[in-house]
């Protein structure tokens, strides 16, 4: 799920849609979240989470 429009950070269960990705996108997207948590844990203390979906 993610925010939609204007909502970004909202919490409300309504700002949410549901959007369909193909199998390659998931993919990517979960090796770049491997990626940022293995920065993670090698910068502790130091890692800045911007809570962002995707940044380079």
């Amino acid at each position: 799920m993610v925010p939609s429009g204007d909502h970004v950070g909202c919490s409300l269960e309504s700002a949410l849609v549901k959007i369909d990705l193909d199998s390659q996108t998931v993919e990517i997207l979960n090796t770049h979240r491997l990626s940022q948590a293995e920065s993670k844990l090698m910068l502790g203390p130091t890692y800045n989470d911007n809570d962002l979906l995707y940044s380079e």
